[in-house]
């Protein structure tokens, strides 16, 4: 089989595994993201592994196998949470229209605030210790800085303030 098809092999098998551990609902879709990459870059080393070990073509196809995730998961991640997709959707599924007061009341800062405050206080992504929010746990530090280092490399910004 042809190499350069091991981090495309990989990232399918981290798409079918985000899909169905979320259909399934055995986890939230951002754990289930978390597990379908866990399990790509498995199948990324077993392929690696059956195609006589590791070499510079490893670690090249860990790389593209990186970036490919990272897309994949902005990709899964612009339609649940990007407030552009949900309008248009929400638009979409009203043929109708829907007033400036209806949209208005349905993207409440105050409210849009509070669920994500929840949704990351409910992932364990924050806690709340004497009456402040703080880093919940060492992997969203280290998904931070990740990010902001991809930002930096590829895009030469930063990911605070935008």
């Amino acid at each position: 089989m042809a190499q350069f098809l091991f981090p495309l092999i990989a990232l399918f098998a981290n798409a079918a595994l985000t899909a169905l551990v979320f259909r399934l609902r055995l986890s939230p879709l951002l754990k289930a993201v978390y597990a379908g990459f866990l399990a790509g870059f498995a199948v990324l080393v077993t392929l690696e592994l059956a195609a006589g070990g590791f070499s510079w073509n490893c670690a090249a196809d860990s790389i593209i196998y990186c970036a490919l995730s990272y897309c994949h998961f902005h990709f899964v991640n612009l339609g649940e949470t990007a407030r552009r997709i949900r309008l248009l959707r929400e638009l979409y599924e009203n043929p109708a229209g829907l007033s400036r007061g209806e949209l208005l009341s349905r993207y409440n800062a105050r409210e849009i605030i509070s669920l994500r405050l929840a949704r990351l206080e409910g992932n364990g992504q924050i806690i709340m210790k004497d009456g402040r929010y703080v880093s919940g746990t060492p992997a969203v530090i280290a998904m931070a800085r990740i990010l902001d280092f991809m930002k930096r490399a590829l895009l030469k910004r930063s990911t605070g303030g935008n």
